[in-house]
């Protein structure tokens, strides 16, 4: 899969998901992933969601920085995207299971469920 990133201009990220397969990759902030330092922009990316649904049908997705509901929520309300991809939390998640004594599916279970209640 192709990422298209918030620095990509509008023509190159139509290019990016007209050649994607499956779905298209949008990631939510500038940054590296698994770290969250700047802030989710909810409209800018909610504009460049659109833009990128006007060139593509597949599904979009958005990873980089999504940690908790409230980014689930940011990035798959209001019909943005389809999909949130959280990669980097849940595996900081599963090494945290020493931490709370719960064996490691248990605590994968236990973070995914409480990004659950982004996505209602």
């Amino acid at each position: 899969t192709l990422l298209v990133a918030p620095t990509t201009p509008p023509d190159r990220a139509a290019q990016i998901a007209r050649a994607s397969t499956g779905f298209v990759y949008l990631l939510a902030r500038v940054g590296l992933t698994g770290q969250s330092s700047a802030a989710l922009d909810a409209p800018a990316l909610r504009t460049r969601i659109d833009a990128l649904r006007r060139a593509t049908n597949l599904p979009i997705a958005c990873g980089f920085g999504i940690t908790t509901a409230a980014d689930v929520k940011s990035v798959v309300g209001a019909g943005a995207a389809d999909a949130a991809i959280v990669g980097s939390a849940l595996v900081r998640a599963m090494a945290d299971s020493h931490q709370t004594g719960k064996p490691i599916p248990a605590q994968a279970s236990f973070f995914i469920e409480s990004l659950r209640s982004g996505l209602v």
